[in-house]
């Protein structure tokens, strides 16, 4: 569920600047706040996304799991996140 949160975030993100291009990472959270949206989220946004990675690289090549506290951490904060960017987009589209 949280490789499936941080995919959905990266492309809602995507879409918001270019539905049809492939962006990389610091080119996303640069284009969400050229877009107007506020740099805090795009901040954040960044930090789950890393965070996420850390975690995916940890486990596959550590075999590391996750504690369930951590990851429902990750999980909420992915979720406002995502919340926040759904809101935003609304806002900057009108």
């Amino acid at each position: 569920p949280l490789l499936t949160l941080k995919v959905e975030l990266e492309q809602q993100a995507a879409d918001v600047l270019r539905p049809t291009a492939q962006l990389q990472r610091a080119e996303l959270l640069r284009g969400l706040v050229a877009a107007g949206f506020p740099s805090e989220l795009a901040q954040e946004l960044g930090q789950f996304l890393h965070s996420v990675d850390r975690l995916q690289d940890a486990s596959t090549m550590h075999g590391k799991p996750v504690s369930v506290r951590h990851f429902s951490e990750l999980v909420a904060s992915g979720r406002r996140i995502l919340a926040e960017l759904d809101a935003q987009s609304a806002a900057v589209r009108t």
